[in-house]
């Protein structure tokens, strides 16, 4: 079976053999051949390297910027004058958990060139996440966050950004969410992350050895903790493999990291429908978040 259609597309109504999978490689060198790759994974070198993806990989920037709409961790939101600012069922403002300008980073294919996507988060014990997932179909309404796409950022901002106290009830994965930490993006790739509901079935000789597991996961260190693009990254299940109408595009993933920790050093995720991207309707973005 073809890897790459089976991962992005196509029909097969069989389980991928090993010699599907891995196209073992006999040359006594080989490891020299690929530097870097974990000798254990030699053998499905190129099933894996055949699910590598473009990403944009955030980091960190020290100081602070003058422009309100900024690629950003936490902090103050830009937000246009004369529209409603996002909040709760109950009213309570949502606080931003990043936001992401495309007119300052690369392109990355399917993802828009320019403006600013902004994702908000309850305040609640949850961060207003909903883990009552529905049944295929019946996605719920997202009341707990929101995510915005401004296409232009030129015109009058809105003084009167809502103020959140950090304190208790309220609470974030942000240790000080009421600080900005400025982002610079850049393009990286990233393999499949091993939590991903596909990779049992593309590799199972893989996921049902711990060493190889333990080898694998060498491909995921330095992945960066917030990215677009890619594969997400689950501590538990990965809810789409029993609700398809989530959709298979990682739009944002912020993982746990010096800044931020969800629980016990979990990963939250946006992912969206591959159509909904193409049209930027992100009201269709699917909010989670688990921990170990």
């Amino acid at each position: 079976m073809d890897v790459l259609k089976w991962l992005f597309g196509g029909k097969d109504d069989g389980k991928p053999s090993p010699i599907d999978l891995a196209e073992v490689l006999t040359d006594p060198d080989a490891a020299a051949a690929v530097p870097g790759f974990p000798v254990a994974l030699l053998p499905y070198h190129k099933a894996i390297e055949a699910t590598r993806r473009p990403i944009l990989a955030a980091e960190p920037l020290e100081g602070l910027s003058d422009s309100p709409a900024i690629s950003q961790l936490g902090g103050r939101a830009w937000w246009p004058a004369g529209r409603a600012y996002p909040a709760d069922l109950k009213g309570d403002p949502l606080a931003l958990l990043v936001q992401v300008n495309f007119d300052d980073a690369p392109i990355l294919e399917g993802f828009p060139d320019r403006g600013l996507l902004q994702i908000f988060i309850g305040t609640d014990d949850t961060y207003g996440a909903n883990f009552d997932m529905p049944k295929p179909g019946q996605m719920p309404t997202p009341n707990g966050f929101a995510c915005v796409y401004h296409e232009d950022t030129t015109g009058p901002v809105e003084k009167r950004i809502p103020t959140i106290d950090f304190n208790a009830p309220r609470t974030s994965p942000l240790f000080n969410p009421s600080d900005a930490v400025p982002l610079a993006f850049s393009r990286a790739t990233m393999v499949m992350d091993p939590s991903d509901y596909r990779f049992e079935k593309m590799f199972p000789e893989i996921a049902s050895d711990l060493d190889l597991l333990d080898a694998y996961d060498q491909l995921t260190i330095g992945v960066s903790a917030i990215r677009l693009g890619g594969y997400p990254t689950f501590t538990q299940t990965d809810p789409r493999a029993y609700n398809p109408e989530i959709g298979d595009v990682a739009l944002v993933t912020v993982d746990s990291m010096d800044a931020l920790m969800w629980g016990d050093a979990g990963a939250g995720q946006f992912l969206i429908p591959e159509p909904a991207l193409a049209s930027r309707d992100f009201s269709r973005t699917t909010y989670n978040w688990d921990c170990c």
